[in-house]
């Protein structure tokens, strides 16, 4: 990655831009032979294609939509220790079955940090990135099975921790029944007291 101020890069991408143009204007001179249809879709590609080489000249080695290679290091600079995951056959799921050896994959793997203090939030972000592309009835599918996760999860924490309270059915009344004789000798107990 080129280390120069973002500013001085982006003269740079306009002036590459601005040669390219006149390029195009000189070319289109020439060639009055070509139909402006085909003239319009060129330039436009070459537009695109310079845009692309400048958004990946400012994000560095990330992963563009055009290059689908998704790499990762360990942290040392030697390139020998970088895995592409994206030549892996798990990672390219075609059906149902494959998908469900990813998820069987990745489940483990992700909820092997669940103690960790940013694992919620982690989660939410994993969560809306991965929906980011779907459509808003599959959110929606989503969200009701997240919800019904949700409630479930309340429902069981609440019988674990009032497991031992007794419920309505359960409580009973306590009666006493107290015999007029003994109410007399109680009585009798409080002569010296003033009520």
């Amino acid at each position: 990655m080129d280390h120069k101020p973002k500013t001085e890069r982006i003269a740079e991408h306009q002036a590459r831009r601005a040669a390219e143009k006149a390029a195009a204007a000189a070319s289109d001179d020439d060639s009055d032979d070509e139909d402006p249809a085909a003239r319009r879709a060129r330039d436009q590609a070459a537009v695109i294609e310079a845009d692309m080489e400048f958004a990946s000249m400012l994000l560095g080695d990330g992963p563009s939509r055009r290059d689908k290679h998704i790499t990762v290091s360990d942290g040392s600079a030697d390139p020998s220790n970088r895995v592409d995951f994206s030549t892996l056959p798990i990672f390219k799921p075609t059906n149902k079955e494959q998908f469900d050896a990813l998820r069987q994959v990745l489940v483990p793997l992700i909820t092997a940090n669940s103690s960790r203090l940013a694992y919620s939030t982690f989660v939410q972000d994993l969560v809306r990135d991965v929906c980011g592309g779907l459509r808003s009835d599959a959110i929606k599918k989503i969200t009701t099975s997240l919800t019904v996760l949700s409630n479930e999860k309340m429902r069981s924490e609440k019988s674990d921790k009032g497991g031992n309270k007794k419920t309505k059915a359960a409580k009973t009344k306590v009666s006493v029944n107290v015999e007029s004789s003994d109410m007399i000798n109680f009585e009798d107990n409080l002569d010296g007291y003033v009520i």
